[in-house]
Formats: C-alpha cells, structure tokens, sequence
C-alpha cells in the first residue's frame, strides 16, 4: 500500500471514525477484529489485509483489542468498477458499501476504514508520521491499481452467431473466441465457420452457386455505462477471411475461392460477474469493404454479399484468473 496520499488533521480523522461507526466511538474498550474477507482472485486477500490494518496501527496489533466480528467482500460492480461491503456484528452498527475504480483500491479502503475503527488516533498517528521515520511496511499495491493482475483478465469463449446479409440467405455460425480485459476495455479475437447458404440463377431455379464463408476478426470494446445489472459497451470490429463459391446443376461447376473483408459498430452487453463463467451479447452492423461477385457463365451474377450486414453473437467466456 503506498501512502500518496494524507488526512489534512488528526481531529478530523476522528471524527470521520466516530461518524462512521457511532457505537464503536461511544464505547469505552476498542474492538479486536475477527476478520473474514472475501476477495475475487488476484485482489487484496485476507493475509495482505491483516498486515496492512497492523501497519496503519502501529505498535498496537489487533490481538490488543476486545473481538468484534467484521466481514469484508469485494466484487465486481456494473461498468467495470468494484464494490466493497463491510458489515459488523458484536453489537456494532455501521454496515457500509462503497465502489472504486479498481479492486486494490477499494481493498485500500476497507483496511483504512477498519483501522480507524480499531484506532482513529493511533492511525492518524502513523499516517501523519514523517516520511523518513521507519514504520511497518504494507504490501505495495502498483498504482494503476493491479495487485497480482487483477486488472488484466485473460479470456476464452464458445460463442454462435447469426447473420444478415453476408450470404445469400440469413445464416448462423459457430465458432472459439481469446481476448484480455484490461479495467475497462475489451479486446477479443475470434474465428467463426458459417452454415453454407445457396443462390439460385436459373429461371427454373436448377442452378446456381453454393456459398461458404469463414471468417476471423478482431474486437475492440469500451465499458462505457451499465443498466440494469448489465455492463454496456460500444464496440468496433474488422473482419477478413475467405469466402468460396461451388457452382451447382451446371454441366462444368467450378469452385472459386475469394478474400472477404467487412467493419462493423455495435453494442456489447455484459454480465457482470465475480465468477469464472460469463455471458455476453453483441449486436452490430456492418458494411463489406471486400465482397466477391459470383457469376455463372451465360447465367451472370449470382450472389454479391449485399452493402449492409447484420450480426447478433452471443458467447459463455472464461476468465483467468
């Protein structure tokens, strides 16, 4: 934990603690921590927690005080932010929830706030102390808030797909996803195997050209807002790969093999979760920069992916850690 930052004066910490926690500050013993933490991996854990409430009190450790139990869980909160609770028990009122940008901060919190609880004076006393003077280190947290990763997220994901447009009828697909998430951004790569659509060019509808797409893209998503629970995300992508058209009921089919190129925006929606397994939905609109005409002699064009697409695609993904 650094110490950037420091309380103005010790009376207004005080007083700050005994607002916070009215029933500890009318009490005449301070209160030993029974401590229970819960924290998503790669955030503060109980270990770290205990040594950075040791440092902010200075030579008087927890087992100086008479047990209270108090309860401290952090999660994953809508937006891309994260949320603490601290609720108490012995007799002690005062439960609270407070959000910040990161887990490391929001873990920086809590410690601070069960700390005062214990001690507000002894704390003031330590944070105030001259830079210069030696004091118990606490585990250092990276100021962009990672402790142990926990704002990089490795990524894998299943995901099908539909769409409009790209084929000669509206078709579904299938296929693997791998991306990071870094605080709020998410970047993702995927390869996806379309169901094969038919176009048909004869007057007797006998003829025509089978096509097959496959494609990989590139992802990119910014968590700008949530609603309802849900963490909502505007979000870009450009698609290539390779499209092949099979000539069918002719005397002479051929097969051609073409490049197929395509950028979409759209809207990502997340589940916001504290667990390994996740869901999302994108929905997207795109248009075909690279769109391959296919023609039949003496029959013309066949099929051409038509200048507007459509794409929804819903994915399980697995997050590590």
């Amino acid at each position: 934990m650094r110490y950037s930052w420091r309380l103005g004066a010790a009376p207004a910490s005080i007083g700050f603690a005994c607002l916070a926690y009215p029933a500890l500050a009318q009490s005449a013993e301070p209160a030993r921590i029974e401590l229970k933490w819960r924290a998503p991996s790669g955030c503060p854990d109980e270990a770290w927690a205990r040594k950075a409430i040791d440092a902010y009190l200075g030579q008087r450790k927890l087992d100086a005080f008479k047990p209270i139990a108090v309860r401290v869980e952090i999660t994953r909160a809508p937006g891309g932010r994260w949320r603490g609770a601290l609720s108490m028990g012995g007799g002690a009122s005062g439960d609270r929830v407070f959000e910040g940008n990161n887990c490391a901060r929001v873990g920086d919190a809590a410690v601070l706030i069960v700390a005062m609880m214990l001690d507000p004076v002894e704390v003031v006393t330590q944070m105030d102390a001259p830079r210069a003077e030696a004091r118990p280190a606490t585990p250092a947290l990276a100021e962009d808030g990672r402790h142990g990763g926990e704002s990089l997220h490795l990524e894998f994901a299943v995901q099908a797909t539909g769409d409009a447009g790209s084929l000669p009828e509206p078709t579904v697909g299938a296929g693997l996803a791998a991306g990071v998430r870094i605080r709020q951004w998410s970047i993702q790569a995927d390869l996806v195997a379309w169901i094969p659509r038919r176009a048909f060019g004869s007057p007797t509808g006998a003829s025509g050209g089978n096509i097959e797409l496959y494609t990989a893209s590139l992802r990119a998503c910014l968590a700008a807002s949530s609603a309802l629970g849900l963490a909502l995300a505007p979000c870009v992508r450009a698609e290539g790969g390779l499209a092949i058209g099979r000539g069918f009921g002719i005397a002479e089919p051929e097969t051609s093999h073409n490049l197929w190129g395509a950028a979409f925006v759209g809207l990502s929606i997340r589940q916001p979760s504290t667990d390994r397994l996740g869901a999302w939905l994108a929905l997207e609109g795109g248009v075909p920069f690279v769109r391959p005409n296919y023609v039949i002699e003496e029959l013309g064009t066949v099929f051409r992916a038509g200048p507007l697409l459509g794409r929804v695609s819903f994915g399980l993904a697995w997050s590590f850690p």
